[in-house]
This record gives C-alpha cells, sequence and structure tokens, in this order.
C-alpha cells in the first residue's frame, strides 16, 4: 500500500473514532431501518401471495361447511375423505350425518394425527390425544373461498405493519449483538499491539463497518441480482472491513503517540 493511500486509510479511522456519539447512533439506526424495510418488504408480498393461493386453492381441496344452530353439514358425499392430503400422516374427515355423531374418535383411532368434522363437534388427535371441541355456540357461517376472501381483506392490511415492527424488532436485537461482537476484532488488535484504544472507539468502527454490507444488500435486493451464499458473504465482508478498522486504527494511534520528526530551526 503506498503513503497516499496508508494516510487516507488512517485519515478515515480517526475521523470515525472522532466522530460524535449522535451520528454514530444515526448511523446505527439507518443500519436498523434499512434492514428492517428491505426485509418487510419481501416478506409482506410473499404473505400476500400465500394467502392468495390458500384463498384459491380451498374450494378445490375442501367442500363448503355450512354451520347454523351449531350444527355442521356439507352437501357432498359423506364421509368426505380429503384425498389431496397424506392420509398417513394426518387425516381429515368430514362426516355430518345423522346418527354419526360419535364416529369422530373412531376414524382417527389409527391415524397418527388429524381432525373430523362431525354434525356437532370437531375432533383433532395430536401427539397421541385426542380432543372434542363442540360447535356450540358457534356463529352461524358459510365456509368457503368468499368467506376467507372477505376475512382476508379485513385483516391483511393489519400484516404489514406487524411485519414491519417485527423485522424492526428483530434487527435492533440482531444488529446489536452484530456491532458488539466485530467491534471485539479491532479493539482485541490494538491490545495485542499494545495501542491504548477503548472498546467505545471499536464500537463506533464497528458500527460504520456494518453499513457498507447493509447498503450492498439493500442494493443487490432491489437491482434483482442475486448473490449466492449471501448470508456468508455479510459475515466475511463485515468482518475483512474490521480488520482494515483494526489495522487503520493501530497505524493512527501509533502515529499520534509518536514524537513529531519536524527539525526545529
Amino acid at each position: 500500500m503506498g503513503h497516499g493511500e496508508g494516510s487516507k486509510k488512517m485519515g478515515v479511522t480517526i475521523s470515525i473514532i472522532k466522530a460524535p456519539v449522535i451520528l454514530v447512533l444515526l448511523v446505527f439506526v439507518f443500519c436498523i431501518g434499512l434492514s428492517a424495510y428491505v426485509t418487510s418488504s419481501m416478506l409482506t408480498p410473499a404473505v400476500d401471495k400465500l394467502v392468495d393461493y390458500g384463498i384459491r386453492a380451498y374450494d378445490d381441496i375442501f367442500p363448503e361447511i355450512t354451520i347454523r344452530n351449531g350444527k355442521a353439514s356439507i352437501t357432498k358425499q359423506q364421509p368426505y375423505v380429503m384425498d389431496k392430503i397424506d392420509e398417513k400422516y394426518f387425516t381429515i374427515i368430514i362426516d355430518t350425518r345423522d346418527g354419526k355423531q360419535g364416529e369422530g374418535i373412531n376414524y382417527l383411532k389409527d391415524a397418527e394425527a388429524g381432525l373430523v368434522l362431525t354434525q356437532d363437534a370437531l375432533v383433532t388427535k395430536n401427539n397421541g390425544q385426542i380432543r372434542i371441541i363442540p360447535l356450540k355456540g358457534i356463529p352461524d357461517i358459510v365456509l368457503n373461498a368468499a368467506l376467507l376472501r372477505d376475512i382476508a381483506d379485513k385483516y391483511l392490511p393489519l400484516a404489514k405493519p406487524t411485519i414491519a415492527m417485527g423485522a424492526t424488532i428483530y434487527f435492533a436485537i440482531v444488529k446489536t449483538v452484530q456491532v458488539l461482537l466485530f467491534a471485539l476484532i479491532p479493539f482485541l488488535w490494538a491490545r495485542r499491539s499494545n495501542i491504548p484504544a477503548t472498546y467505545g472507539e471499536a464500537v463506533k468502527l464497528s458500527v460504520f463497518g456494518m453499513a457498507v454490507p447493509v447498503l450492498l444488500g439493500a442494493v443487490s435486493t432491489y437491482s434483482g441480482l442475486t448473490i449466492s451464499g449471501w448470508f456468508y458473504i455479510y459475515f466475511a465482508l463485515y468482518a475483512g472491513l474490521m480488520v482494515l478498522a483494526a489495522s487503520g486504527l493501530v497505524s493512527s494511534l501509533r502515529a499520534a503517540a509518536e514524537p513529531s520528526s519536524e527539525i526545529q530551526v
């Protein structure tokens, strides 16, 4: 590395460790906010597509179920077995015929898990335990794709702020841990080189170092560029920047501690 490049690196390092705390916090909040925004902007459309797919598929898999006065009924031939679901691991049967109310347990006798809708109850089996949930008290409904669409239209808009909030909380925790861990690289490097650098200075370097892979990740996402193994590249890039920062920190503080070599006249 040439003298000019070395001086530039040391100058950047000194500028970062002398940066005001408020600036460091703003950069850190920016990293959290950008990561949360990118993640939520990817998850929200995925949730919308998944819900839409489930609604469209409902009428192909399930019959229309009517519940009135606590009693269920369907117009299909019964017992109605969901043949599009792997019966070996999960069985779904509908039998709302009169006189078949007690058959729910028998249907699930040899099943690992599943559920049976009878005329007056929902029978479930999970981990070998059978539960019977009476339909008495359930409001009158007609369960079909149209009803699910109405429910989705009402509650799906709440998913976006919920996902954004969850992503923000997640990255606030994760990025804090990352900053504190990666700050150990320049801090321990300085200690090993007998340079009096503080952990707070190392944290400043870690925060600014994080901004680079976060920005790169956002750009790659919105540009449509798929980077294979980005999870590992992110941490490798972050660690590499911290190694450069550690080298610059040691060089900068060592140069600052050396007596001036100017010739006195």
